[in-house]
């Protein structure tokens, strides 16, 4: 076997993508943090905006 070439039988294409996803190591927690605060908060005021258009006071 030479250097850049796969073996008989190995996945390629749009398998080899998802296997490599599949088995990828996890991101270090810490570089989570910054994404995950921006989803919540993004979703945190659309719920307290949806909320104050039905109150009518």
């Amino acid at each position: 076997m030479t250097l850049g070439t796969m073996p008989c039988g190995a996945p390629t294409g749009l398998p080899l993508v998802v296997m490599n996803v599949c088995y990828a190591p996890p991101p270090p927690p810490l570089l989570l943090w910054g994404p995950l605060l921006a989803v919540v908060t993004v979703a945190y005021h659309r719920r307290r905006r949806a909320d104050r258009a039905w109150v009518t006071c």
